[in-house]
């Protein structure tokens, strides 16, 4: 059946604006990053874009809902998640270690998500968190059975507050470590590395030698000694 030219004009009219709509999203993330929520101009974004000012309001109300495109689009979680559900690993500490590696790339890479993290969090009091953990659920739900594939002691939390702890980490171990490397010649040591909090997270904080059994281990091994000198 032949295709209309109203058709074929309808699709590239939307094909057109859905690229306009993109590309105002894209420019508004980084002008949101770099001057803040309330920094940024409807006009700044419009001239950044290539867009009249009244062009906008094609695609969104106001400033607020720019702002809403660009957290549904690219914040941190919605980003990850995906990604890091697809994550390869035939022991829970290497699938661990690879998940957490491409959470922290993804940051390294793209510094302005973190300042959109936190424009949410701070200017908008976490108002789209709930839709997001609505979008997240099945991929923590994923990614939760994926770990207890992998071993049976996995402790039996809800798949949510497994991945709001594993990431919740993630985030202050990214953090801290961009001001501790601020510091005079920081080293690996003093501040901690990745493989560190793959071990904490996986083992816990406790060693898996305690000085009892360090103790009676010694002792046995004298008690070896003794009887085999005589």
């Amino acid at each position: 059946m032949a295709v209309s030219v109203e058709t074929v004009a309808a699709e590239t009219k939307t094909e057109r604006g859905q690229q306009t709509r993109n590309r105002l999203l894209e420019v508004a993330l980084q002008l949101f990053a770099e001057h803040g929520y309330h920094g940024a101009s409807m006009r700044q974004i419009a001239e950044a874009a290539d867009v009249a000012v009244g062009g906008i309001y094609n695609h969104f109300r106001n400033k607020e809902e720019i702002l809403t495109g660009v957290i549904l689009t690219w914040h941190p979680l919605m980003l990850i998640m995906p990604t890091i559900a697809e994550t390869e690993g035939q022991t829970l500490e290497e699938f661990i270690g690879n998940a957490a590696q491409q959470f922290l790339d993804t940051f390294a890479a793209r510094p302005e998500l973190l300042r959109i993290f936190m424009i949410e969090l701070f200017d908008f009091d976490g108002a789209h968190l709930p839709h997001l953990f609505q979008q997240m659920g099945p991929l923590a739900m994923n990614f939760h059975a994926r770990l207890s594939a992998l071993d049976a002691r996995l402790r039996p939390l809800h798949p949510l507050a497994f991945v709001r702890i594993f990431l919740g980490t993630l985030i202050g171990f990214y953090i801290s470590g961009k001001l501790l490397r601020k510091l005079p010649a920081p080293h690996d040591q003093a501040i901690g590395t990745l493989d560190d909090l793959v071990q904490i997270l996986v083992h816990g904080l406790l060693s898996t030698k305690t000085p009892h059994m360090a103790e009676a281990l010694n002792d046995l091994c004298g008690d070896n000694d003794d009887n085999t000198s005589v």
